[in-house]
């Protein structure tokens, strides 16, 4: 009976934001600007994840394709203002340029194929490349280590331009 009770509570709580929050339209709309906010302040709240998951979705590609192409192209934008590490700006405008072209042949129901993608994701691993050495030397060791670590545990599913 303890278990029972204990589980209705986590359930209650879990769904008191969703039942207090606004109707599901008006957070339906609201998606595409949160999610332009996140991404420059570089922060979201769990209601503020759960509605833009909600809406990726729940709505169609045509909709949700060019406002996550448009809140990306924004955030390529806060790049340019001297506040990013020019270390990563490079890889960072080619993975949004990348992920535009992919948000783009999703509105237009294109599949693409794995080899395409790999092609198009070796420029961003070779920018990205002195970033990464750059912050490995900047750690202690034992951050070090366990990024070698997952490096070498999930190196073998990657696409052969990024290992």
């Amino acid at each position: 009976m303890k278990r029972v009770l204990m589980l209705m509570a986590l359930i209650s709580l879990t769904l008191a934001p969703r039942a207090m929050a606004g109707p599901p339209e008006q957070r339906e709309r609201d998606a595409p600007r949160l999610l332009g906010e996140a991404l420059r302040s570089g922060t979201a709240d769990a209601e503020t994840i759960a509605t833009i998951v909600r809406w990726v979705l729940e709505e169609k590609e045509e909709k949700v394709a060019p406002a996550l192409a448009s809140a990306l192209r924004a955030a390529v934008g806060d790049l340019d203002d001297g506040t990013a590490d020019p270390r990563w700006s490079a890889a960072a405008r080619g993975a949004i340029a990348l992920f535009e072209g992919l948000l783009d042949d999703a509105r237009g129901h294109r599949r693409r194929d794995e080899g395409s993608v790999a092609r198009d994701l070796a420029p961003i691993v070779d920018a990205a490349a002195p970033a990464v050495a750059d912050a490995l030397r900047e750690v202690d060791a034992p951050t070090r280590q366990a990024v070698i670590q997952a490096w070498k545990l999930f190196a073998p599913a990657l696409p052969e331009c990024a290992r």
